[in-house]
């Protein structure tokens, strides 16, 4: 769905760029907490406690390491001298046997010193790791630059509220359109589903039409029905299937193509930036050829006035219509918008169209005003239609549905 919402995109960079902002200011804040906390000089005691404590570990290490290399050497030597030898006078004498017994002690004192050593190294490692975590802490301690951290963040609590509004207001976009986007994109993966299904019956049903036209007898032509019938629930025949199912595919492809216009439709609405509305009002006043007062222009007026700039224009039949001069006429109006009535004299066409003459202005109108193709609205096609039916306003493009109440003064045979 996110490829049809011209906000998704948008909306993700700036989503990932207030989590980065966020992300920087806790890391900020977080070294500045650990740097008030610091205490350097206990720190630097410490390390110097732990550097004496490695020293020593490290030549007890040192002196296991020696005595077992000389224990080493030593079991290597009475292992030749416990030695049985070619001649049997050696076997059974009194050095050999001597030999013998200082091996298997000396085996047993070699074993009794590896378990000291392997702490010994142990502690050793465990002392230089903590030794290094203390040097690299202290050596952060004093390289940090605290004022720059706190320069960056009072530029990232300035930047940050106006890019977190930044993506408020893409978050309501997004969601808008996403909301306006859910119906129809759940029809289009429901459409997808069904076409791939059809697909996928088309291909069985073809395999089994050239297993048909290539079938050497009778019999295996009825296994291959019998076949068909059990994939297609009763359905034996493949060509019939192929034909169904072509038609239906052919239908849904159809609505597929329907559904992603409309989809697309949506999404080149999003894409729009309206600053300011021109109403029509002379045109908003009419359901069919029936004059229902200025009630629906005032409606629309209030329903669009929080999100544009709104210009409404009459012209100046709208005096008579109504009864009421231009003042009477603008009183209903919202504050914030601007009621204009033509001069007599003067089209109403033209005041509306340039009135809409900047890119992000829009006319409210069903008149195609054919006679003023030079002008930017026009060519631009910022038109947008709208329509009065029982009582109910409707402009599709903005999505609004408004009830108003029918003007009881309106004349109900007027002129247009």
């Amino acid at each position: 769905m996110h490829k049809f919402n011209p906000f998704a995109e948008e909306h993700a960079a700036k989503l990932r760029d207030v989590e980065a902002l966020g992300a920087e200011k806790s890391e900020a804040l977080r070294l500045l907490v650990w740097y008030r906390s610091y205490d350097a000089e206990s720190e630097s005691r410490t390390l110097r406690e732990r550097e004496a404590e490695l020293t020593a570990a490290s030549e007890k290490a040192e002196v296991l390491r020696a005595d077992r290399v000389n224990q080493r050497t030593r079991i290597d030597q009475l292992v030749e001298a416990s030695r049985l030898g070619l001649d049997p006078r050696r076997w059974f004498s009194s050095e050999r046997r001597a030999s013998s017994k200082e091996l298997a002690e000396a085996n047993e004192s070699w074993e009794r010193t590896r378990e000291p050593l392997s702490e010994a190294e142990e502690r050793a490692t465990r002392l230089q790791e903590a030794c290094q975590a203390l040097r690299q802490s202290l050596q952060r301690y004093r390289a940090m630059d605290v004022a720059r951290i706190q320069s960056r963040l009072v530029d990232i609590d300035a930047s940050l509220p106006a890019l977190q509004r930044a993506l408020d207001r893409l978050t309501a976009d997004k969601e808008r359109v996403d909301g306006q986007l859910k119906a129809p994109f759940a029809e289009l993966q429901s459409l997808t589903a069904r076409r791939n299904a059809i697909e996928t019956d088309i291909r069985l049903a073809d395999g089994f039409e050239r297993q048909l036209n290539s079938a050497s007898s009778p019999r295996e032509r009825h296994l291959i029905h019998e076949e068909c019938a059990r994939a297609f629930g009763g359905e034996s025949r493949p060509g019939r299937i192929l034909q169904t199912r072509r038609r239906d595919l052919q239908s849904v492809l159809r609505n597929v193509e329907k559904v992603e216009s409309r989809l697309d439709r949506i999404s080149s609405m999003a894409r729009r930036v309206i600053s300011s509305v021109v109403l029509d009002g002379n045109n908003l006043c009419y359901e069919d050829q029936r004059f229902v007062g200025l009630s629906p222009v005032i409606a629309l007026a209030y329903a669009l006035a929080d999100r544009y700039e709104v210009v409404v224009v009459f012209d100046a039949g709208i005096r008579g219509l109504t009864k009421m001069n231009n003042q009477q006429i603008a009183f209903g109006f919202p504050r914030n918008s601007r009621v204009h009535v033509v001069a007599t004299a003067q089209a109403a066409d033209e005041t509306i169209l340039e009135a809409a003459s900047e890119a992000g202005s829009y006319v409210i109108s069903n008149d195609r005003f054919r006679d003023f193709t030079d002008k930017a609205a026009v060519s631009d096609q910022r038109l947008l239609r709208h329509e009065i039916v029982a009582g109910k306003l409707f402009v599709h493009d903005l999505q609004v549905s408004i009830s108003f109440a029918t003007d009881h003064a309106a004349n109900p045979n007027p002129e247009q």
